[in-house]
């Protein structure tokens, strides 16, 4: 080989070490969770124009982005006339509103109260702890799900594998609670009273279960 083929193939991989520095900038996976955030949820409706649509618009988004308990709060005068709004007829618009949504939106976990506010109108205070899910911090998409394009090498070059994973499914989670996972922890009661509520249904009896014996398939 002639020192001009020599000279010609050293520039060829200098070039192609500055390629691999320019463009295949090494990743890593990330590490960080899904970020679910907790905070007090408060909302207001004027009792004398409450209808349908906002009891079902209350129900929908406690059921995506609530905790455990819905609470509901009707305020009333308590300095009012027999004619205007009473006690009792704040306790029986809670009652009314409570029942609808355990009823006809499955909300098993609702507290009526009512509160005594002078000179006020009548009002219905929706409150909930309300969770959210969110990207983990400093945790991008992907080149191409951002919108932005590909043609640009800076987008991934601080790019962590599982980012644009964790930002959909922080998307698309109905009920970012869940993401949370279940306490599974129960104290001693509450084991027996699970184990005894399985004698009698053929899975946990206290009895081994019989053999099982083959069936004869032909008499050959």
């Amino acid at each position: 080989m002639n020192l001009k083929s020599c000279i010609t193939l050293s520039l060829a991989a200098l070039t192609l070490t500055g390629c691999s520095s320019d463009y295949f900038t090494p990743t890593y996976q990330s590490e960080s969770k899904i970020a679910v955030s907790e905070s007090q949820f408060e909302a207001s409706y004027d009792i004398s124009t409450l209808n349908t649509a906002q009891i079902e618009h209350i129900a929908s988004e406690f059921k995506r982005y609530g905790g455990d308990v819905l609470s509901l709060t009707v305020s009333y005068d308590q300095k009012a006339q027999t004619s205007q709004y009473s006690a009792s007829q704040a306790m029986q618009k809670a009652g009314e509103v409570a029942a609808s949504l355990r009823k006809d939106f499955y909300i098993k976990n609702v507290e009526a109260s009512i509160l005594p506010a002078a000179n006020t109108t009548p009002t219905l205070f929706v409150a909930y702890k309300r969770f959210e899910a969110h990207a983990p911090e400093g945790c991008g998409v992907a080149p191409g799900l951002d919108g932005l394009g590909t043609n640009t090498e800076d987008k991934i070059k601080d790019y962590e594998l599982g980012c644009s994973l964790n930002t959909l499914i922080a998307k698309q989670t109905y009920r970012p609670k869940d993401l949370l996972g279940k306490d599974y922890t129960v104290d001693d009661s509450e084991a027996t009273r699970s184990i005894t509520g399985l004698y009698g249904t053929g899975y946990y009896d206290g009895t081994p279960n019989e053999p099982l014996n083959g069936e004869k398939a032909s008499d050959e």
